[in-house]
């Protein structure tokens, strides 16, 4: 190694000089020097790790180098498009990337069959953290041939060892739709690289045929059409090298479970129908359903608002939702809206009132999804959500506890949080609980219950009556043990 400068504090090796600048990765500087690409004051240099100082000059390729401006980029990668530059598909990234910025770069790779997102920069060390995946998760669309079931869902998102991946557990996974011999499902992985989707489907028998990344921790990849790129923003940047924007960050649940909405004429939707109606605003121009789920809770309200969205991250879930509208003639009434799991696809203040029955458990983002809540409400807007209670005996959604064959263990939501969101499948709420985390959100209460358990879980119809008729007989109680969910009212709070 050259010993010129190197006992200078501010010196470093040429290659390294030349990767930090943005022009380059290590290797690639270190045979651009090899090459007799770059020359230091003048003279070729083929030493890749002789030592310089920012006030030496050096030329690659005749050219003066400078610090390049960083820039950072999401890019939604078409079909047969290769990373590698030495990909024999009919196009390769290069093709598409801007030609004004130097050094741009992807962070990691997707194979020239699969689609969606993928970052790019000139910044070395950023490619790294984004290409990891360290510290978030990465969410994509698969498309395989038949139809996925319920309970191969719930298996894969209750984690499967894999032969060579070892034990793979999904932080999301959601069929998004089943049409004739096709299921399209939406899962989540931290850290998460095709080949494990691709194990992951294999061992369960799947026929993949497409996979789509529709999301990278904070990144997502929205309305980018294919081939074109869009920069960052400076917190998407920043969460990537933060390790942020995973499914489940920051103490909370480990493995959230996609909900399964209501069916039409189910005992708890008329119980809630009774609770909520009279909370709602009398002059109703717009109401929202958040997490409509197939609308069979959401059509009980067609008398109560001109105009009623519903919302739901499935598409699946909403195509039934419009039939059903449709069915009961009230088709121009209701208005459908697709959730990514971020934002809400609506104005500031478009909606008057907004309802959301047991769904904040499962949303990715649980204070981003409280804050475009308030957004979306128009100021002095009503509120009304549901979300499970604690002090119910059962488990609501249930939990992955080891050793055991049953998911609903009793009094297992009464242990510690720590101990609870290590297993659960999804959040769960006290009433003091829930009014913190509204009254920190923008909201001021008006008013909370607890909502009696429907006891739609006992099997025999005649002991389903006759609790319903007694212990459980009222729609609301004061004891919290006899809960399965707590309802707050809240309006939208100005002096937030």
């Amino acid at each position: 190694m050259s010993t010129d400068h190197k006992d200078k504090p501010d010196a470093m090796g040429l290659a390294r000089s030349i990767a930090k600048a943005g022009y380059a990765t290590r290797r690639q500087a270190e045979d651009m020097v090899r090459s007799g690409r770059v020359r230091v004051d003048g003279k070729r240099r083929l030493d890749p790790y002789m030592a310089v100082t920012p006030d030496q000059e050096v030329l690659i390729d005749g050219v003066q180098m400078t610090e390049i401006i960083r820039a950072y980029y999401a890019f939604h990668k078409p079909d047969n498009v290769s990373t590698h530059p030495s990909g024999h598909q009919s196009r390769l990234l290069g093709d598409f990337l801007p030609r004004t910025v130097p050094g741009i770069r992807p962070a990691g790779r997707l194979d020239a069959g699969t689609t969606g997102l993928l970052l790019l920069s000139n910044d070395s060390s950023w490619n790294a953290a984004a290409a990891s995946g360290h510290g978030y998760d990465k969410e994509f669309l698969v498309t395989v041939t038949g139809i996925v079931s319920d309970n191969q869902a719930e298996v894969m998102a209750a984690g499967v060892q894999l032969p060579r991946a070892g034990y793979l557990r999904p932080s999301l996974v959601r069929i998004e739709s089943r049409y004739r011999h096709r299921s399209v499902f939406r899962i989540a992985l931290t850290g998460a690289k095709v080949r494990q989707i691709r194990a992951l489907c294999a061992a369960m028998h799947m026929n993949i045929e497409r996979i789509h990344r529709v999301r990278i921790g904070p990144v997502k990849l929205e309305l980018l059409k294919p081939g074109s790129y869009r920069a960052l923003s400076q917190a998407e940047i920043e969460g990537i090298r933060g390790g942020g924007g995973s499914v489940n960050s920051g103490g909370d649940v480990q493995s959230i479970a996609s909900g399964k909405p209501a069916s039409v004429g189910d005992f708890l939707l008329q119980r809630r129908y009774r609770l909520v109606a009279p909370w709602l605003p009398a002059d109703c121009d717009k109401l929202l359903d958040f997490g409509c789920g197939n609308g069979a809770q959401t059509l009980l309200f067609a008398a109560h608002a001109r105009t009623i969205c519903g919302l739901d991250i499935s598409e699946g879930f909403l195509d039934e939702f419009r039939a059903e509208a449709d069915a009961w003639g009230l088709a121009d009434r209701f208005e459908t809206l697709h959730y990514d799991g971020l934002d809400i696809p609506a104005a500031d203040g478009a909606f008057d009132a907004l309802m959301t029955f047991e769904v904040l458990e499962h949303v990715p983002h649980e204070s981003h999804a409280l804050a475009e809540m308030r957004r979306v409400l128009s100021p002095g807007g009503r509120l009304v959500i549901s979300v499970p209670n604690r002090w119910w005996i059962f488990e609501t959604h249930g939990a992955d506890l080891p050793l055991l064959p049953w998911n609903r263990v009793p009094f297992f939501s009464w242990l510690p949080k720590r101990i609870h969101d290590r297993y659960a499948r999804a959040r769960i709420y006290s009433r003091r609980e829930i009014e913190r985390k509204l009254v920190a959100a923008g909201f001021r209460i008006d008013r909370a219950l607890h909502i009696t358990a429907p006891m739609d879980v006992v099997k025999w119809g005649w002991l389903r009556g006759l609790l319903r008729n007694t212990i459980f007989g009222s729609d609301a109680t004061r004891v919290p043990f006899l809960s399965t969910a707590v309802l707050v009212v809240a309006t939208r709070d100005e002096t937030a």
